[in-house]
């Protein structure tokens, strides 16, 4: 009895090779160590964005009250709280003003908004008076802004006690030193009296500091 066999044969392709167990453990930790090497450089990119971002918010912006009277060399010295308190005023008015420190000479920016416009005789246009004279009343005690504020311009007092009067886009205009008594801040709360030659609206930025 003859016997017939068959043998059949399976052609790989010519660049195929049998892996092995050990290679593609190899090749697996490898792309793991590249995804955990990715990740880990994203996030110290994130965090180090965030540090940038904390950086430039930290930095004293010239156009806040804070950044201005930094920028005059009243720096807080390390440990001392700064509060910034801010009102929409129209002259003559008042405002409450609350010290949770000690007693302190009043520091301020004070912002010109809107002035009054006066009316001329007929075909003349009419005339916008200035922030004039403004004054700042606290008890016994007043202070006199001798300057005329357009809309835009502001005075502030910072620690140095120097009057400073800036245009819209933040450049010096003059300096003066204080005509009257400055108003002292006392703790709790203090009215604050405001007046001008003529009617006007303004932005008034207190700051106060303490431990």
């Amino acid at each position: 009895m003859t016997r017939l066999s068959t043998t059949a044969t399976v052609r790989q392709p010519g660049n195929w090779r049998p892996r092995r167990a050990g290679r593609y453990e190899l090749r697996l930790s490898i792309q793991t160590a590249s995804f955990r090497a990715a990740t880990v450089l994203v996030a110290g990119l994130l965090f180090l964005m965030n540090l940038v971002q904390a950086a430039v918010v930290d930095q004293p912006d010239l156009r806040t009250a804070e950044g201005a009277c930094a920028t005059n060399g009243a720096h807080a010295p390390p440990g001392t709280r700064v509060e910034r308190q801010v009102f929409s005023i129209v002259f003559p008015g008042a405002v409450l003003i609350t010290n949770r420190f000690a007693a302190q000479p009043l520091r301020f920016r004070l912002i010109c908004v809107e002035n009054a416009v006066r009316s001329t005789p007929s075909g003349d246009p009419p005339i916008e008076e200035c922030l004039l004279m403004p004054e700042i009343h606290a008890g016994q005690e007043k202070l006199v802004i001798t300057a005329c504020l357009k809309p835009g311009e502001y005075v502030e007092r910072c620690a140095d006690g120097v009057l400073r009067v800036f245009d819209q886009a933040g450049t010096l205009l003059t300096a003066m030193d204080p005509f009257g008594k400055v108003p002292t801040l006392t703790p709790g709360v203090n009215t604050i009296k405001l007046a001008a030659q003529h009617p006007a609206r303004a932005r008034l930025v207190v700051m106060i500091s303490g431990p």
